[in-house]
Order: C-alpha cells, then structure tokens, then sequence
C-alpha cells in the first residue's frame, strides 16, 4: 500500500509538469468525502470455534481522492476512521476506491455504483487491524458542476484483530453515507 501511495504522489505531480496534463488533471480530479452510519451484525471467531452475534451500530468517516478515467469511472485512494458503537473500538482504514457513474464525471444527479476495499492500520492499542470492503450503489445530488451532495446505500464487510485475544472479529452490516463530492 505504501507503494501505491507514492506511485499516485509521482502521478499527481507528472501530470503538473505540462500545461497540458495540468488541465487533464484538473478536469478529471475528484475529492470525496463522507459520514456514515452501519447497523452491525458483529460475529466472534476464534480458533476453538466460539462465536458470538451481536448488533451493533458503527460510525465512519472516509475522505477520498483520485482521478476519473473514461469519464465515467473513477479510482480513488483515501483514508477513513471507523468507530464501532457497542464494542468501543477504532479503526483507521487506508482505502482504494472505485466508481462507475452513469453520467460524465459524476454531474447531472448521476447514480453510480462503487467497490471500497482497504486495510486497517494498527496504531498501538487504539486502532484495530484487519480489513474492510464495501459495496453500495449510491447518487450525486448536483448543486453545481465542481461540487455535489452524495447519498449512498451499501453492504458493508469488516474483520478486525484484536491484539493478545485468539481469534478474530466479522462485522457485516448494511449502511447510508451522506457527503460531499468536488
């Protein structure tokens, strides 16, 4: 992942060595961000097989941004925060994100679907590793061409690792993003 990051950091900056690339990237640049409320279904896994259900509620922000390519699709890379209600505990995911719209760039109250995939960094006890995705299908509501208002519905896939416990933490759960988009 730390590769991507600098592969994307030495992309952005090619494109703004030519006038010409610059006014490809300003064009096709994009910047999402959004808040979002899960309702949880969190099942406790562990290597003698124990397992546990619980409901739960999880708030996440994510922020994200890269380029649209074709028109229509667009590749993002950000970073989130994750905040699992019922259990208390942090995640903070580096993401990968793509989009399809079905209108230009995303203008035009276009729908989209979208593929979210990442990977949690562990800071100390705080942050909790493991993996999330999520799939949804969602809408831009535009107030002008360079800044619309994001609905999104999704299913959501998380595993989180406990330091010092045997086992492993499965939350799915379905969820609604409100945001941003520039």
């Amino acid at each position: 992942m730390k590769h991507l990051m600098m592969a994307l950091v030495i992309s952005f900056s090619a494109f703004s060595q030519d006038s010409e690339r610059s006014n490809f990237f300003k064009e096709n640049y994009t910047s999402t961000t959004t808040l979002g409320i899960v309702g949880n279904y969190d099942g406790r896994f562990s290597n003698e097989g124990e397992s546990k259900i619980q409901k739960g509620l999880a708030v996440e922000v994510n922020t994200l941004h890269g380029l649209f390519f074709f028109n229509y699709v667009s590749v993002s890379v950000g970073l989130g925060i994750d905040w699992n209600i019922d259990r208390t505990f942090w995640t903070l995911p580096v993401l990968a994100d793509l989009r399809v719209y079905f209108n230009e760039h995303g203008n035009d109250n276009s729908p989209f679907v979208f593929l979210q995939m990442g990977k949690n960094i562990q800071i100390n006890n705080v942050f909790k590793e493991g993996r999330p995705v999520k799939l949804g299908v969602g809408i831009t509501l535009e107030e002008s061409e360079r800044l619309q208002y994001i609905l999104e519905m999704h299913k959501k896939f998380k595993e989180v690792v406990f330091i010092g416990e045997r086992g492993f933490y499965n939350v799915t759960g379905f969820g609604v993003s409100f945001g941003i988009k520039f």
